[in-house]
């Protein structure tokens, strides 16, 4: 309606003052640290070590899942306990689109010092461009084939049907802010545009005193 007013379509932007309703606060979903640990087992137990892995860095790290399909090798800074997210693989209409991430920077994440040395053994020998979560066959991991193939298999196994791997997302935040992460942090660790994207999202996580 700005728009139109600007190219003198209308006179009168209509939606100018309109109050709108409170936006509803969302319900965030999240996993303990005990069960993290049984769903990545249970991937590794489907379909490998590499599975494993991959579900510990989204619940840890946070990334999108078309941010962990194209991490490569040499993304990995074992000396600073961090990953670099600096591409994304998404599925569109039947094909991978490379590209920036959503926010268009790179960022780097900070992961626990055990988690960064299971990494370190995962990708001995590897070349640097390799795929650091590969598919079976050695390409881009697709979200679709690996919901189907491993990680659905892998919640019913462990009682955890309701889990989607946004959900492993929201468990980094959420395990970050129990631990007395400000928004800030958060912020980084996960790639919101801004802190303000993160206390939207995540404001019923936040203790009273923080919010």
């Amino acid at each position: 309606m700005g728009a139109a007013v600007k190219a003198k379509r209308i006179v009168v932007n209509p939606a100018k003052d309109v109050a709108l309703p409170r936006k509803p606060q969302r319900l965030i979903t999240a996993l303990t640290h005990d069960e993290v640990a049984q769903l990545a087992r249970a991937c590794g137990d489907l379909a490998g070590r590499v599975y494993e892995l991959l579900v510990l860095v989204l619940a840890y790290g946070g990334l999108r899942f078309s941010e962990a399909a194209a991490l490569r090798v040499k993304d990995v800074l074992p000396d600073r306990c961090r990953i670099i997210v600096a591409e994304s693989a998404t599925e569109v209409e039947g094909r991978i689109e490379w590209g920036d991430t959503k926010t268009h920077a790179q960022r780097t994440v900070a992961l626990d010092e055990g988690l960064i040395d299971l990494l370190v053994e995962h990708v001995e020998g590897k070349p640097p461009d390799a795929l650091l979560f590969p598919s079976r066959r050695g390409g881009v991991l697709w979200n679709n084939n690996f919901r189907r193939d491993v990680f659905d298999r892998a919640r019913t196994k462990v009682s955890l049907e309701w889990v989607t791997p946004k959900v492993l997302r929201n468990t980094a935040a959420s395990l970050a802010i129990s631990d007395g992460a400000n928004p800030k942090v958060v912020q980084r660790q996960l790639g919101h545009a801004s802190a303000a994207v993160t206390l939207d999202i995540y404001a019923t996580l936040l203790p009273e005193r923080s919010r």
